[in-house]
């Protein structure tokens, strides 16, 4: 990992020195395909499963996240890590990584970003009854808010 994706204790010491500005906190849940985007609310206790963005070109990517950072006032990120069952990175791992620092440094270099484990997110969202299990684009959105929620629960533990 870079030194542009924090650890959970850093990326916590971030948020909330930046908090007292105000702001909420956006996760990806990034697909193939799609990506999944969840949102904090503004006291940054609830997660709010928010759409479920169609991936293009990285840039075409980004023209809608700069408009959505802005809009949502964004002011860190959660990025699911795609860990396999042993909790060890593999191929799809190191392009999600990739994809963060992209979209870090293309968003604002100050702006943290955490990779959470996310391993068994989209299957809990289906567990839960949440969403119907074919219904992948729902998946997505849900499942960054569970990735996100694991997040804000730490925050205020």
């Amino acid at each position: 990992m870079t030194s542009l994706l924090y650890q959970l204790d850093i990326f916590l010491d971030n948020i909330n020195m930046i908090s007292a500005l105000g702001g909420r906190i956006m996760a990806l849940d990034i697909g193939k395909k799609y990506i999944g985007i969840a949102i904090s609310d503004e006291r940054m206790r609830v997660a709010v499963p928010s759409l479920v963005l169609q991936r293009k070109k990285f840039s075409q990517d980004m023209l809608f996240f700069d408009d959505y950072i802005v809009k949502n006032d964004v002011i860190a990120m959660v990025v699911g890590d795609p860990l396999n069952q042993h909790h060890q990175p593999d191929r799809w791992t190191q392009s999600v990584r990739s994809y963060a620092i992209n979209l870090q440094q293309s968003c604002d270099d100050e702006m943290p970003i955490y990779m959470a484990d996310e391993r068994f997110s989209s299957q809990a969202v289906i567990d839960d009854s949440i969403v119907k299990k074919h219904d992948n684009q729902r998946i997505d959105a849900h499942a960054a808010a569970f990735i996100l929620q694991s997040v804000l629960d730490k925050m205020h533990q």
